[in-house]
């Protein structure tokens, strides 16, 4: 089954300007302003959780994320820093904001990997409820 790509006439007026207009929209400097809130947001919400919830408590946040959460959120800082410049460079590959999606969905692809939970990177079970308030934080970003 392949996917068969759609063909858009670029000289019809109305189809450039809805291509432009979702262009604009998705390189927008206020949209990755709030993703890198909401991911500021997350960062520490997250790091909370691995420094106040017990050792011994089987929900218990893998410390080893911290490193590329914080990797990830200094580089949507970089990217909206240049972003709010107007360097519109920041998606290309291995810019800022095309790396920092690339990791941030590396965290989401781990964030909790209790075998109860969690399979080859896929979530097979509703999260605990805790783990799940930090599910949705980063879903929001």
């Amino acid at each position: 089954m392949g996917y068969v790509t759609q063909e858009y006439d670029m000289q019809d007026s109305e189809t450039r300007r809805r291509v432009f207009w979702l262009l604009k929209r998705l390189t927008s400097y206020s949209l990755w302003a709030k993703k890198r809130d909401a991911w500021e947001v997350f960062t520490n919400a997250f790091e909370n959780a691995v420094g106040t919830w017990p050792k011994n408590d089987p929900e218990r946040m893998d410390a080893d994320l911290l490193p590329g959460i914080y990797e990830t959120l200094s580089l949507y800082k970089k990217g909206v820093e240049e972003l709010g410049k107007g360097h519109r460079f920041v998606w290309r590959t291995g810019q800022p904001l095309d790396v920092a999606m690339d990791k941030s969905g590396t965290v989401r692809n781990f964030l909790y990997t209790h075998p109860d939970y969690w399979e080859r990177g896929a979530q097979t079970a509703p999260y605990p409820d805790k783990v799940e308030a930090l599910n949705r934080l980063l879903l929001a970003s």
